[in-house]
């Protein structure tokens, strides 16, 4: 959002393929896909300025974000989820926080990054996830097996600064919240848990997104 935002200049926001990048950079970013969404970052980051009445560089990343995702706009361009999928804003959320990164394909001239939302995922690969969000000083495990739902839930309980800040109160995490807080199927603390399924557990119980605030360069404030 840095790029969109003039060091020294006051209320003026640049878009389109004007925005301040590398030359290596530009390859990307002057393509319409990128220039769509620097746009629609661009109009939402107006509109919060002219209503908080600030300038845009003060404005709230996760506000612009969070204002971005309300109207379907793509914060990551994971390939492999439709906006109409009930999982996708909880995937764009932890997507954007890096603790479930993408995979990125190149096929033909272009390139692509998939999310793979039915795969499972390595207790460790998780781990490194939360390990590096919450910048944790022990070394994260390298245990070499494949997560399950209860053990997700474990190790977001020993990550995880949320026993205060969780939206409904005392944690509770069994089959009715499953199927009724969390909006999944298939409960069975034994089995594999998909990308999708952990996306949403931790975006349900964490909400990393909304408790880590950035700024322009996407480092975490200060919290």
């Amino acid at each position: 959002l840095g790029s969109l935002v003039p060091a020294s200049i006051d209320g003026l926001i640049v878009c389109e393929k004007g925005i301040s990048v590398s030359n290596i950079v530009n390859g990307s970013t002057r393509l319409q896909p990128c220039v769509l969404l620097t746009g629609q970052a661009a109009g939402v980051l107006a509109a919060l300025a002219k209503q908080q009445q600030i300038q845009p560089r003060a404005v709230s990343v996760r506000k612009v974000q969070s204002t971005l995702l309300q109207f379907k706009c793509y914060l990551m361009p994971f390939a492999d989820i439709d906006p109409s999928d009930s999982k996708w804003a909880p995937i764009q959320r932890i997507g954007v926080t890096g603790i479930l990164k993408g995979r990125g394909v190149a096929e033909g001239w272009a390139n692509k990054t998939y999310f793979d939302p039915d795969s499972t995922i390595m207790v460790s690969s998780f781990e490194r996830g939360l390990a590096d969000f919450y910048h944790c000083k022990e070394k994260p495990g390298t245990e070499d097996s494949i997560l399950t739902i209860g053990r997700a839930f474990y190790k977001l309980l020993q990550h995880a600064r949320f026993a205060t800040t969780s939206r409904t109160g005392p944690i509770i995490f069994d089959e009715m919240s499953w199927y009724n807080q969390l909006g999944l199927q298939h409960f069975d603390p034994k089995r594999p848990i998909r990308r999708a399924e952990l996306a949403v557990m931790v975006d349900y119980y964490a909400h990393p997104f909304e408790t880590a605030e950035v700024d322009f360069s996407g480092k975490q404030k200060s919290r």
